[in-house]
């Protein structure tokens, strides 16, 4: 009679710990909540650095975007090759004054980049690009500080890759307006 009601008690602790140990590995790749399980490292994706020369020229400004992407020193391995259309950085710009303070557009409207890269960084590695955009408005003269612009550079800006820290993919570097005439 003691074994009958002990049974199910059994049989009901045998499958929590069948769904806790499922859980667990489900849980993320952070890192196990069992002592003694190794954690699996995550990479952590990061701009080390932004550099940007402008040119003024044809009415416009060309901006050319040297950007270097790092996988922390003591991180895993960061598989790049799921990253939809292999764009591992990207890049974006404006008017630290403002829209207004631009002159006006030209017709053919500038192209934000996108680069392609390896297809993994392993820890501690790098990877440098350059990022080209053409056709960047001209600031309007007259105004009553010298124009710059900002650029900001992201590294896996479509968010593939699970990192470590996402909050550190993006860099922001500026330029002094190249066509003002000294």
């Amino acid at each position: 009679m003691l074994r009958r009601s002990l049974a199910p008690a059994f049989v009901f602790s045998v499958a929590l710990m069948v769904v806790s140990a499922a859980s667990a590995q489900t849980a993320g790749q952070r890192g196990p909540s069992q002592p003694g399980q190794p954690k699996i490292a995550l990479p952590d994706l990061t701009i080390t650095s932004a550099k940007v020369t402008a040119k003024c020229g044809n009415g416009t400004v060309t901006a050319a975007i040297v950007a270097t992407v790092k996988n922390g020193d003591f991180n895993g391995l960061a598989d790049l090759s799921k990253i939809p259309f292999n764009i591992v950085m990207d890049a974006n710009w404006g008017s630290v004054l403002g829209e207004s303070s631009l002159e006006t557009a030209p017709p053919v409207k500038p192209v934000n980049p996108k680069a392609g890269g390896p297809k993994q960084l392993a820890h501690g590695e790098i990877w440098t690009t350059t990022m080209t955009i053409t056709g960047i408005p001209k600031f309007k003269k007259g105004l009553p500080k010298p124009g710059q612009y900002s650029f900001r550079v992201t590294a896996d800006p479509m968010k593939a890759v699970t990192e470590t820290d996402e909050t550190n993919n993006t860099m922001l570097a500026y330029a002094s307006d190249p066509c003002v005439v000294h």
